[in-house]
C-alpha cells in the first residue's frame, strides 16, 4: 500500500532515517524548495558526490539520494534542516482484535480466504487441495495485476529520455 510521512533531514546531516514501515521508494521532495529529490543507484550517486579533497561532502539542500545501508544517504550536508516529503510503499498493519482490517481485507477479500485455505491444507498435508488453492490464488493474482494496471490509465510517465540528469 502507498503511504506519505514527513522526512527529518537535520542541519548539516548526510543521511536520514526511513519511515516506520517502509518498504519501496515513490516520491521523495522538499516542499518550497525542491520538488523533487531523483533517487540513484549506489553507484551513480557515489560517482557524483562532490567531495573535496578532505572527502567532505559540500553544505547545500539536497537533490539526489540513495537507498545505502538501510538509510536515506544524500549528495550533501544539508545547509539548513528540511522537513521531506516522502511518498512509498508501506508494510500494512498486521490484523488482530485491534486491527481487523486492511488493503487486502477491503479490496481483495477472496484472494486472502484462497491464500488462508492453501496455507490450512498445506498444514494439513492435503497436498491435492493446496495445489488447487494456490492454483486459484496464482490466478486471482494475475487478474489484480491487470486491474492494477488500468489504474495507471492516463499516467505520464517520465523514463528521464527528454532530460538529462
Amino acid at each position: 500500500m502507498t503511504a506519505t510521512d514527513d522526512v527529518a533531514i537535520s542541519s548539516a546531516a548526510t543521511t536520514a532515517a526511513f519511515p516506520t514501515g517502509y518498504l519501496d521508494p515513490i516520491h521523495l521532495s522538499i516542499p518550497g524548495f525542491i520538488s523533487s529529490i531523483k533517487m540513484l543507484d549506489p553507484e551513480r550517486f557515489r560517482s557524483q558526490l562532490g567531495w573535496d579533497e578532505s572527502a567532505v561532502l559540500p553544505e547545500a539542500m539536497p537533490t539526489r539520494w540513495a537507498d545505502i545501508g538501510g538509510l536515506m544517504q544524500f549528495n550533501s550536508k544539508a545547509d539548513q534542516a528540511y522537513t521531506a516529503k516522502f511518498v512509498f510503499y508501506k508494510m500494512p498493519l498486521a490484523l488482530s482484535a485491534d486491527n481487523l482490517t486492511n488493503f487486502l481485507t477491503d479490496r481483495y477479500p477472496t484472494l486472502l480466504r484462497r491464500v488462508c485455505l492453501m496455507f490450512a491444507s498445506e498444514e494439513r498435508k492435503e497436498f491435492d487441495s493446496m495445489d488447487r488453492h494456490e492454483i486459484k490464488a496464482m490466478s486471482l493474482i494475475e487478474d489484480i495485476k491487470k486491474e492494477s494496471d488500468m489504474g495507471m490509465r492516463g499516467l505520464e510517465a517520465d523514463f528521464g529520455w527528454e532530460g538529462n540528469d
